[in-house]
């Protein structure tokens, strides 16, 4: 791991996934936007879904083929809204304890 760069908490892995989330988007768009690699990121977007903070869908493209989709619920909307304040602030400084 290079100097200066810490892991990423599980909650921020979660977080940037509803907020990358918010438009329908396909699992692997999603995958590269939050930077994981396919078993992590399957593991947490199952924990999202139990969770009921993210839903998936299944769309239709032109090629007749259904293709799963993803999309944050509006439980996972109010949470990244929650994270936006002084919540954000003090889960930020926490972290950065670490």
């Amino acid at each position: 791991m290079r100097q200066g760069r810490r892991r990423r908490s599980t909650l921020e892995i979660r977080l940037e996934i509803l907020k990358e989330a918010k438009q329908v988007i396909i699992p692997t768009r999603l995958m590269y936007a939050v930077n994981l690699s396919w078993q992590p990121f399957i593991k947490q977007v199952n924990t999202l879904i139990e969770m009921g903070l993210l839903e998936t869908t299944d769309e239709y493209k032109t090629d007749k083929r259904t293709h799963r989709m993803y999309r944050t619920t509006i439980a996972g909307a109010e949470l990244l809204k929650q994270f936006r304040g002084p919540l954000a602030d003090l889960v930020s400084s926490i972290l950065k304890e670490d």
